[in-house]
């Protein structure tokens, strides 16, 4: 899920979050909140700013809806059915962890290596800026308030309390697809052969190890000699195939 968002969600990530990333990295004083990295400051005006800026990119985020991608809703709201047949009090941070957890936050983090920022660098005052602001965000979309392992963010949890109505009503949204069959594919099937399924097949290649174990996890491994066999048809791809044999074997 994390690199079909990254592949078909760039465009829509860069106009929802960029303006306000670049605000933080122009001016990323005053967002510290632990008096260990920051002593002398005064961390309730700090813990001031980090909330309004939070709360500027939840805004960013919520308003955003009308021109989020079609596919993203759809896997909300494919996830949301599924997860609440076993636990319906985890509708929401099913969704949470998908929007938020593998693409929003990403973005806020490491605008860099997301593709959001393609110019200079991100000193260290500016990221730990994202990173707290991130973490809250994670936070409410997971229903978590800050607790005994991250003390100075507890003043956090009033925002958390305070938008969580909000952003479960925002989740419910993302989840109703609209009724529809006519939309735009996602890339012509000329782009689809050129470069999204090469990066697939690069993804479950180096990642095979890991799907093999959640196959059998999942008592699914009836699957693997059909994978192994469409993996091994396809060929080698532009990866260190020989450094992976090496390291499995290790």
């Amino acid at each position: 899920m994390s690199q079909f968002t990254r592949m078909t969600g760039g465009s829509y990530l860069n106009e929802t979050l960029k303006t306000l990333i670049e605000q933080v990295i122009a001016d990323p004083v005053g967002y510290e909140v632990d008096p260990e990295k920051a002593p002398g400051e005064n961390h309730s005006e700090n813990m001031r700013k980090l909330i309004s800026m939070t709360n500027n990119f939840l805004d960013a985020i919520i308003n955003s809806f009308d021109w989020c991608p079609l596919p993203f809703r759809i896997i909300a709201s494919h996830l949301q059915e599924e997860v609440f047949k076993k636990y319906p009090q985890s509708k929401h941070t099913a969704i949470g962890g998908f929007i938020f957890l593998r693409f929003f936050c990403p973005g806020v983090m490491s605008p860099d290596s997301q593709g959001i920022l393609t110019e200079g660098v991100i000193d260290g005052v500016a990221r730990r800026a994202l990173i707290l602001i991130s973490k809250s965000l994670q936070n409410l979309s997971n229903g978590l308030e800050f607790g005994k392992k991250e003390p100075f963010m507890e003043d956090m949890n009033v925002f958390i309390r305070d938008n969580m109505p909000r952003v479960q009503e925002y989740f419910d949204r993302l989840a109703a697809v609209p009724p529809s069959d006519d939309y735009p594919p996602l890339s012509s099937p000329e782009q689809a052969v050129q470069e999204q399924l090469p990066v697939l097949h690069e993804k479950i290649v180096q990642n095979l190890e890991k799907i093999a174990k959640n196959l059998l996890n999942y008592k699914q491994d009836a699957i693997l000699p059909n994978l192994c066999h469409i993996l091994a048809n396809l060929g080698e791809v532009n990866v260190e195939i020989e450094q992976i044999k090496k390291q499995k074997k290790n």
